[in-house]
C-alpha cells in the first residue's frame, strides 16, 4: 500500500513535470511567434521608408517599436508631440518642404514605396495631386494585400494608434495659426478626398481613417471656439449695457475684435469640416470595404459627442439610421 502510494505520487508529479513542461514550450511558441510577426512587420516598415531617418513614417515607427502596450503611453505621447514640434519648425522655415514631409507620411502609411517629388503637384496648377497619386500607384506593389491598416501583427496595430494621435496632436499643436494659413490644410484636405476615390484600397482606407481624425480634431476645435464665442459675446453685452463711467470704449473695442476673430476662425474650420464631410464621409461610410464604413460610423460618434448642437441633428442622425441596415454586423454596431 505505501508503494502504490508512492508510485501514484511519482506519476502525479511527472504527469505535473509534463504539463508544465508543455506550457513553457507553448510560452516560448506564443513568444516566439510574435517576435517573428514583429521582426516581419519592421522589415516592411523598413522597406517603406527607405533608410529615410528623418520621414515621419520613420520616427513614428519608433516611437510604436519602443511602446510596451498596444494603447499610446504618456512618454509615447510626448514623444510624439516632439516630432510634431520639430516638423513645426521645418514647416516655418519652408512651408512646401513641411506639406512635402507630411505628404511623404500619408503615402509611407499606404504602404507606398514611392518617393514623392514636389514637381509632381506644385508644377500642374489646377491639377490638383492627380498626377502625384499616379505616379504613387505605379510604385504600389498591387500583388500585396498587406499595408500598415491591415496588418495584424502587434507592431501595426500600436502604429495604428500612434497614426491617429499623430493627426489629433498635429492639428492642436498648429491650431494658433498654421491651420489658418490657407496652405497647409487646404493641400492636405484636396490630396486626401482625391485619396479617398481611389480605386486602390490601400489609399482609400489610409486616406480616410487620415480624414476622420483630422476631422475629429477640428470638431475639437470648433467646439472650443463656440464656447468663446460665446464667452465674447457675453462679455461683450455686459460691457455695453454699462452707463457712466463704469462704461469702457477699450474693452467694447477689445471684446468686439476678439469676437470678429473668432468667428472668422470658426468660419474657416466650418469650411474645412464641410469640405471634409461632403468630399470623404458622404462617399466612403458607405465603401465597398466594411472597415471603412466601421471607421466613417465610429469617428461620426464621436463628433456627435464633441459638438452635439451640430451634429446630433437629423442632418447627421440619418447616417447612422441607414447604416444600421448594413449588410455586415460589425458595422452595424459601430451605429450603437
Amino acid at each position: 500500500s505505501s508503494t502504490s502510494s508512492r508510485d501514484l505520487t511519482l506519476q502525479n508529479t511527472s504527469r505535473a513535470s509534463i504539463r508544465s513542461s508543455n506550457r513553457l514550450k507553448q510560452h516560448k511558441s506564443i513568444r516566439t511567434s510574435e517576435l517573428d510577426e514583429t521582426h516581419l512587420a519592421q522589415q516592411h516598415a523598413t522597406s517603406l521608408i527607405s533608410n529615410d531617418e528623418s520621414s515621419l513614417f520613420s520616427q513614428l515607427m519608433k516611437v510604436t517599436s519602443n511602446n510596451k502596450s498596444i494603447s499610446m503611453s504618456a512618454t509615447s505621447i510626448a514623444l510624439i508631440q516632439k516630432i510634431i514640434e520639430n516638423w513645426i519648425a521645418e514647416y516655418d522655415n519652408s512651408r512646401s518642404t513641411g506639406l512635402q514631409k507630411i505628404i511623404q507620411f500619408i503615402m509611407h502609411s499606404s504602404g507606398c514605396r514611392g518617393k514623392v517629388n514636389k514637381n509632381l503637384y506644385e508644377s500642374h496648377v489646377g491639377a490638383g495631386f492627380s498626377n502625384l497619386i499616379t505616379k504613387m500607384i505605379e510604385n504600389y506593389d498591387e500583388e500585396s494585400a498587406d499595408y500598415p491598416f491591415v496588418m495584424n501583427n502587434s507592431l501595426y496595430r500600436k502604429f495604428k494608434n500612434a497614426h491617429n494621435q499623430f493627426w489629433g496632436l498635429l492639428i492642436k499643436q498648429c491650431s494658433r495659426d498654421i491651420i489658418y494659413d490657407a496652405y497647409l490644410m487646404d493641400n492636405i484636405i484636396q490630396l486626401l478626398t482625391e485619396m479617398c476615390n481611389s480605386k486602390v484600397r490601400a489609399f482609400r482606407h489610409t486616406s480616410t481613417i487620415a480624414c476622420m481624425n483630422l476631422m475629429t480634431a477640428l470638431v475639437r476645435i470648433a467646439a472650443n471656439l463656440s464656447n468663446q464665442l460665446e464667452t465674447a459675446t457675453v462679455q461683450l453685452t455686459k460691457e455695453e449695457e454699462k452707463t457712466g463711467r463704469n462704461k469702457s470704449k477699450a474693452r467694447i473695442n477689445q471684446y468686439t475684435q476678439q469676437k470678429k476673430d473668432i468667428e472668422e476662425q470658426s468660419s474657416e474650420i466650418e469650411d474645412m469640416l464641410n469640405s471634409i464631410f461632403k468630399g470623404v464621409f458622404a462617399h466612403r461610410y458607405r465603401d465597398v470595404v466594411p472597415e471603412i464604413r466601421a471607421t466613417c460610423m465610429v469617428e461620426l460618434g464621436n463628433w456627435m459627442h464633441i459638438l452635439p448642437k451640430v451634429f446630433l441633428t437629423d442632418s447627421y442622425l440619418k447616417y447612422v439610421g441607414w447604416t444600421l441596415y448594413d449588410r455586415v454586423k460589425e458595422v452595424r454596431i459601430k451605429c450603437v
